[in-house]
């Protein structure tokens, strides 16, 4: 009996560790499949060199802007099909205090002649930054294949819906999908890892009299790439 109940304690103690070492898992950023890691801030021998991750509009990106109260059923939703971020890898380890993975977001850019609000027009779109000019955005990958999720964190962009009357949204944990294909990836086009977004929710305001706040909803997909390497592919696993 004494047998039995310590091999099951023991046998439990196996199984706890190997869960805790799953759950202590994070999503990792590869030079491709089965390529080597990307650089992070910290990788040695030299410090602060970490490599860029470019993200770019598969097809195009919509924001819908639903505004409160939604019995009114008022909305504006805009589309860009050019966008662009560009992002810088944080950290790259296996094992991490959240379980997450992280990139900095200090750049975007939405190509104003391409994002439209159905007859309204053209619609000027911004990243918001800080008084240094920079995104204080961050993008965190955590969860495993096939269900990695990528979150967007303090994140502000702004729609010029009117000549100088702005709406702006904040993005705060709002998901995406990593979808990973094993290649030979393509440039910008297919196949290539991908971040799926569908209808992904943000909160927000217009700056007009009275405020307008809003729900948003984010849809559409954006390419993963690196031009930090000669293969300029990137894996999440």
């Amino acid at each position: 009996m004494k047998k039995a109940l310590l091999a099951g304690l023991a046998s439990a103690m196996v199984v706890g560790l190997l869960a805790s070492a799953s759950a202590s898992a994070a999503p990792r950023f590869f030079e491709g499949k089965g390529g080597p890691l990307l650089r992070s801030v910290s990788s040695l021998p030299s410090k602060n060199q970490p490599a860029a991750i470019e993200f770019s509009a598969v097809e195009g990106v919509t924001w819908t802007l639903k505004f409160l109260p939604e019995t009114t059923k008022e909305e504006i939703q805009v589309r860009c099909t050019e966008l662009e971020v560009g992002t810088t890898v944080v950290t790259n380890a296996i094992e991490t205090l959240e379980n997450e993975n992280k990139l900095a977001m200090p750049f975007g850019v939405a190509e104003g002649d391409d994002c439209f609000s159905g007859p309204a027009g053209l619609v000027p779109t911004y990243f918001d930054t800080n008084a240094a000019g920079v995104v204080p955005a961050t993008i965190t990958f955590g969860g495993v294949l096939p269900a990695i999720t990528a979150k967007l964190h303090k994140l502000k962009m702004s729609w010029e819906i009117k000549p100088g009357i702005f709406c702006t949204g904040t993005f705060e944990n709002t998901p995406g999908e990593v979808i990973d294909v094993g290649g030979p990836f393509k440039e910008e086009s297919f196949p290539n890892t991908f971040i799926q977004f569908k209808g992904a929710p943000f909160t927000g305001s217009c700056a007009t009299k009275p405020i307008k706040k809003f729900n948003g909803e984010m849809t559409g997909a954006l390419f993963v790439e690196t031009p930090s390497t000669i293969t300029d592919t990137v894996w999440i696993e």
